[in-house]
């Protein structure tokens, strides 16, 4: 997941590499880290539902000292807790597939970008071949820690997540003006700019 999130943070700064940014259900702030690393120019809000979540990015953003060019906040993706056209650029990653309602949630991206921000939605694909279907179901079985085993991570995530199809038709549904959907092995995207 590690190459996956670095791949993520890559992109996501050809995209946007200084302003404002917020990372969409940031979990113990891995992204946020990877982000701030490669952008020294961008400052980054990890977004969360979890408290416990918010504590562990904090820590983490803490030890990699970087405490300056991040910040925290507990909210929902469904009500992004920033004004209308505030943000240079959006992203999320291993996400979209726990989003109840995604396409209010990408109404949420587009409300809260400014004009000419960027968006990245990255996330696992359902729609893998054998073999990278396989590579997700060894990880699951033989190398992913104990706790994320026991909860059939990430084959659980792979089965939850969107077909390119079905990303192309979520992003349609919602007021994003300019968007593509990618993909690679493993993963899909939305991205874009409004």
């Amino acid at each position: 997941m590690r190459l996956l999130r670095l791949f993520a943070a890559r992109r996501a700064v050809q995209l946007v590499r200084h302003g404002e940014a917020a990372d969409l259900g940031c979990g113990p702030g891995y992204l946020v880290v990877d982000l701030a690393r490669q952008a020294s120019q961008l400052h980054i809000t990890g977004i969360d539902l979890s408290p416990e979540m918010l504590r562990e990015a904090e820590t983490y953003t803490h030890r990699a000292g970087l405490d300056d060019r991040v910040s925290f906040k507990l909210g929902d993706v469904e009500r992004i807790p920033f004004p209308d056209q505030s943000l240079d650029l959006v992203v999320s990653t291993l996400s979209l597939h726990h989003w109840g309602e995604p396409v209010p949630v990408l109404n949420e991206v587009a409300r809260v970008l400014k004009p000419g921000g960027a968006f990245l939605i990255f996330d696992l694909r359902r729609d893998l071949g054998a073999l990278s279907y396989l590579l997700i179901w060894f990880a699951t079985r033989v190398i992913v820690p104990a706790p994320l085993r026991r909860i059939n991570e990430p084959i659980g995530s792979r089965n939850a997540a969107y077909t390119l199809g079905e990303a192309d038709e979520l992003a349609r549904q919602s007021k994003l003006a300019s968007y593509r959907v990618t993909s690679g092995p493993l993963w899909l995207t939305i991205e874009g700019r409004c």
